[in-house]
């Protein structure tokens, strides 16, 4: 990350997570994938419209394949968009979000990657 100009920030359980502070810490751009944030860290002091890159992925149902495998039961996973209250974001970012309908899997099998 140390040698990055922009780190991705991707969806998951919580955007408080210490990722984007290493994010910071590195220098990186951060540049914010899926759908829009519902909680960002320090969002009343921090203006991330002007420091982050936003794209608002619409369709995140792509990202799955029907055959998946999942550690957790499909009832333990994280709230979906489609929950409108918990996507509502504390961070004034909608001027600068960029609507992208959806992202190509760009590698279905994921496990054999090897990074």
């Amino acid at each position: 990350m140390e040698h990055s100009k922009f780190c991705l920030v991707l969806p998951g359980d919580s955007q408080s997570t210490r990722r984007l502070s290493e994010i910071f810490i590195a220098g990186c751009i951060p540049v914010f994938i899926g759908p829009p944030y519902n909680s960002m860290p320090l969002a009343s002091s921090i203006d991330y419209a002007s420091v982050g890159i936003f794209f608002n992925v619409s369709n995140t149902v792509a990202w799955l394949e029907s055959d998946a495998k999942w550690a957790m039961s499909p009832d333990d996973r994280p709230m979906t968009p489609q929950d409108a209250l918990y996507w509502l974001p504390d961070a004034n970012v909608s001027r600068v979000m960029i609507q992208v309908p959806q992202i190509p899997l760009c590698h279905s099998d994921s496990s054999r990657l090897s990074i």
